[in-house]
């Protein structure tokens, strides 16, 4: 399949504005898969430290802000009630590994046309994820669509060089059906830089690492020159699909855009942008910090009665 700049308009799609952008590839009325490759200036270890020190300070920040907000337990974005080492997996991933369960409230996330038609008490997600980092699977559920909402991520990290084009193995099949997006956190193509600088990874600058100095483009650089920065990519296969009539492409195409693209580019950008906080920390540091924020979201490995509806709809998916 070629490959062009990330995100054609999909108008093909009969969709207007909503369509989301792609690589120009065939449009198929089935799940919605798109591949995407994100270059950072990391190595693979430097990186599964990073994005866990993300994820755990972004937790905490999330939960003390509803904290100090007073917000009830049913309504705090999330709760995370399970972080614990597995054994065994379903899903072919070398054992052992981590496992975390957490629980997303969306409410304030979702669409004008996905909000009108999702009672307040069932605007939730529930994320099961296993870690056997480099290797990661991510599914997601949501009690309200039961098996019409489909949300899987597979990732894979590596110290290459340039894109592998079939990390995941896929058949031919599989492979006429995706798309791929490269996605480059120095571009504000989709996504502007925050008046945070700190977030900003055009100004970043980490005095522990010795680097910085990164612009638009920087992994060609990084090939070309030999450059003084390592360079990995973290490879995101994500499968969604809505089975809902009328509602199926706006809602995969919303959700690829902005639930999967828009954040794997802000998250890639905290990672490589906060390393001064997290290069030297040790694995057990960062899991410290994990139970920090289990604790903080008053959730416990057992507890598990939030998960029960509060509509009469029947019971049995957005990430990082």
């Amino acid at each position: 399949m070629g490959v062009g700049t990330c995100f054609e308009l999909a108008h093909e799609r009969g969709v207007g504005q909503v369509g989301v952008r792609c690589w120009r590839g065939p449009v198929v009325d089935k799940m919605l898969t798109v591949e995407y490759h994100i270059p950072v200036p990391l190595t693979t270890e430097e990186y599964r430290i990073g994005m866990m020190y993300m994820i755990a300070k972004s937790s905490l920040q999330e939960a003390m802000a509803a904290q100090d907000a007073a917000v009830s337990k049913a309504s705090r974005p999330i709760h995370i009630r399970r972080n614990e080492p597995y054994y065994a997996n379903e899903h072919g991933l070398p054992n052992p590994g981590q496992y975390t369960e957490k629980k997303y409230n969306l409410r304030a996330h979702l669409p004008k046309f996905v909000a009108a038609m999702v009672p307040e008490s069932a605007s939730y997600v529930v994320e099961y994820a296993w870690n056997a980092f480099p290797v990661c699977r991510t599914t997601y559920e949501a009690p309200m669509f039961g098996e019409k909402f489909v949300l899987t991520i597979d990732s894979i990290y590596a110290d290459d060089q340039t894109a592998a084009s079939n990390k995941f193995g896929l058949s031919k099949k599989e492979l006429s059906e995706r798309q791929v997006c490269l996605l480059d956190m120095c571009s504000e193509e989709f996504v502007p830089f925050e008046s945070n600088s700190s977030e900003n990874p055009t100004l970043w600058k980490s005095t522990k690492a010795s680097r910085g100095g990164i612009k638009k483009d920087f992994w060609k650089t990084a090939v070309s020159s030999r450059a003084s920065f390592p360079l990995m990519y973290a490879y995101k296969l994500v499968r969604l699909e809505f089975r809902k009539l009328g509602l199926q492409t706006k809602v995969e195409q919303w959700g690829q855009r902005y639930g999967m693209r828009n954040n794997f580019i802000r998250y890639t950008r905290r990672i490589v942008c906060w390393a001064d906080e997290w290069y030297g920390l040790s694995m057990e540091d960062v899991r410290q910090m994990e139970d920090q924020a289990t604790a903080l979201t008053g959730r416990t490995s057992t507890d598990t009665e939030d998960v029960e509806l509060e509509c009469d709809q029947p019971a049995v998916e957005v990430a990082v």
